[in-house]
């Protein structure tokens, strides 16, 4: 992290109970060595303030020269002496974190004396490598086809070229603002499928073979242009943000598809997508980013008094552990100069990714934040989504795992202290690092299933009850 990075408002101090215990403690040979260094180094310094300043006047020693050399000189010595210091208590070459007896007692701990450091190692690895979900992308420079249609998508497209080859036309009639408009050909053109034209004007409604809506726009509804013209619902919100205002009209029937954050929708498209780095970092520099840490927990909020209840459920959290609250709902603001604060994230052990609603598959920012290049904190999450279904174990902590917000507090405080335990999740998480992917992918979803619109054919008879407030669950009571 930046070191210029400054908070505008005061953070709590770090807390007392952070434990230093798991860090080496420096050999007698080390605090003598560096005993020794300190003091024949100011020997030295003092010997040529000595020779240079003693017979001088003192109303003008401090503006002589030599003086100003003498304090460059003990400048030189802290340095010189931190620098040996950082040499002399360095773990070694890379892997010895694995190797010390501190990790070694972990293992045998967590999986038995029948298995080495190596084998878990190994085993971890592995499983982290093969671990495959929707929102995580193996191939980012590609589009991942969902499992259950990449076989007929090979089979049926050949060089990208659909069966029939004829340019399908979709328009947007109130496209969202945070839809990015950009070309056709920037939207489809690395597609399987590429033969799709988009149009942002709702003019081109008549044209369309499938027409775009955010929510439900008005009381009644547009009539189709053709028979086969395919209404399409898109929402990113939660339903409980949504109003739900289809219920009762028309277009609660109407529409043909779903583009939505959630796994069962016909046009999957999740906030966000995870990818695999290109390197991982060593235990070793994990360890190092551990010892750096100051801060427990940090929480950064803008709305309020939501449905999840998150709000009084870290009120009870803070009375086990200090939680620093940012945001339109805390007391501490961010610099203006830092993107989302995630530059302050390094200077704690966790993060509160607390969802605003309780919903199936509703997974935010707010959990891929942590992951974004150079973040090393772990995730503490609560939400309606069954994070282990789509995360690896080990990579995020689940708040719904615990019987009640003082037991989760307890539980953190006690992984800050373990460095064997929190290296070993924050090695698991470098596994995976945020991937910003735009609205590309849904788009390739959406050419494809243009182009084999019988085999999709499909229609809403009760939308609101595929995306209701009424599927999200409610907190739980403590």
């Amino acid at each position: 992290m930046d070191a210029s990075t400054r908070l505008t408002t005061k953070t709590s101090e770090s807390p007392s109970h952070v434990s230093t215990s798991s860090a080496p403690k420096s050999s007698g040979r080390v605090k003598n060595t560096l005993l020794t260094l300190t003091v024949l180094a100011s020997f030295t310094a003092g010997v040529f303030f000595t020779s240079n300043v003693m017979h001088t006047d003192m109303s003008t020693w401090r503006h002589l020269p030599a003086v100003q050399q003498v304090s460059e000189q003990f400048k030189l010595v802290g340095t010189f002496v931190s620098s040996v210091a950082k040499k002399l208590q360095s773990p070694g070459p890379a892997g010895s974190f694995e190797k010390s007896e501190v990790f070694r007692t972990f293992v045998k701990e967590k999986v038995g004396n029948a298995t080495t450091v190596e084998e878990y190692i190994a085993s971890v690895r592995a499983y982290l490598l093969n671990f495959r979900s929707p929102m995580i992308r193996e191939r980012p420079e590609e589009y991942s086809w969902p499992e259950t249609e990449k076989e007929q998508v090979k089979a049926e497209t050949k060089d990208g070229v659909p069966p029939k080859n004829k340019i399908k036309k979709i328009t947007w009639y109130n496209a969202p603002g945070y839809i990015k408009r950009v070309s056709s050909l920037e939207l489809f053109g690395h597609c399987p499928v590429k033969d799709c034209s988009l149009s942002w004007s709702r003019k081109d409604h008549a044209q369309a073979d499938v027409v775009l809506f955010r929510g439900a726009p008005g009381k009644t509804v547009i009539p189709r242009a053709h028979p086969g013209q395919i209404y399409l619902f898109h929402v990113m919100e939660s339903p409980v943000l949504t109003n739900g205002h289809y219920r009762d009209s028309p277009w609660n029937s109407a529409f043909n598809w779903t583009w939505n954050y959630r796994v069962d929708s016909d046009i999957f498209y999740p906030v966000d997508y995870l990818k695999r780095p290109s390197t991982v970092p060593s235990m070793d520099q994990l360890r190092d980013v551990m010892r750096q840490k100051t801060k427990r927990v940090s929480w950064i909020s803008s709305n309020c008094n939501v449905q999840s209840q998150r709000d009084q459920y870290v009120k009870r959290l803070q009375q086990t552990i200090p939680v620093d609250h940012y945001g339109r709902c805390g007391k501490l603001k961010c610099d203006g100069k830092t993107p989302n604060c995630s530059a302050i994230l390094n200077d704690y052990f966790y993060y509160l990714s607390f969802e605003n609603a309780m919903c199936p598959d509703y997974v935010t920012e707010k959990f891929y934040k942590t992951f974004f290049q150079d973040i090393h904190v772990l995730a503490v999450v609560r939400g309606g989504a069954t994070y282990s279904r789509f995360f690896p174990e080990g990579t995020f902590i689940d708040a719904e795992s615990f019987a009640s917000p003082e037991e989760l507090g307890r539980y953190l405080l006690d992984l800050s202290q373990d460095e064997a335990r929190y290296v070993d999740m924050l090695w698991r998480k470098a596994h995976f690092v945020y991937h910003e992917h735009g609205n590309v992918d849904a788009y390739c979803q959406l050419c494809y299933k243009a182009h084999h619109a019988e085999r999709f054919a499909k229609t809403y008879p009760n939308l609101y009850g595929w995306y209701n407030r009424d599927q999200c669950k409610p907190p739980r009571k403590f």
